[in-house]
Formats: structure tokens, sequence, C-alpha cells
């Protein structure tokens, strides 16, 4: 699982992430948001080739969180986040 550790801008509201599958036809993706002491988790099921986007809300902004993701995809995906508002 990838994780990153950051601190949250004033006004950001929700994390948004962008996965992709390297080669499973059906990948599952877990992506979990870590924020003001809490967690939420999400993902779903994605296609070979597709770009599946999901979006978690932060519990607070400017405080420290930390984004993760993982695929069954046993060659691996790769999965961007950003905030926004």
């Amino acid at each position: 699982m990838g994780l990153s550790r950051r601190m949250g801008p004033i006004g950001a509201k929700k994390a948004n992430y962008s996965c992709r599958s390297n080669a499973a036809l059906t990948p599952v993706y877990n992506i979990k948001l870590k924020n003001f002491g809490n967690e939420r988790v999400g993902g779903g099921i994605g296609a070979l080739g597709v770009i599946s986007t999901f979006s978690l809300s932060l519990f607070a902004s400017n405080t420290s969180f930390e984004v993760s993701f993982a695929t069954t995809d046993s060659n691996g995906g790769s999965c961007n986040w950003s905030l926004s508002e």
C-alpha cells in the first residue's frame, strides 16, 4: 500500500484519487485517508485502460493527513491524489 503524509492547506475539503491498473482486467482499488485522528476508507472496481476516480472527505483542513492506496492487480498499479475544496 502506498502511503503519503502531508499537511492539509486551509480550505481543503477532500482528497481525490486517480487510479490505474497495470494488467488486471478488473482491478479492485482500496483507498484510505487518515485525518484529525479519524480514518475514512473507500474504493471500488476499475477496468484495464481506464482511470478510476474516487474521493474521500477530510475531517478538518489545515491539519496533517495521510493518504494510502492498494490494488489487487498483481502487476501493480498507480494512484495519484490531490486535494480540492
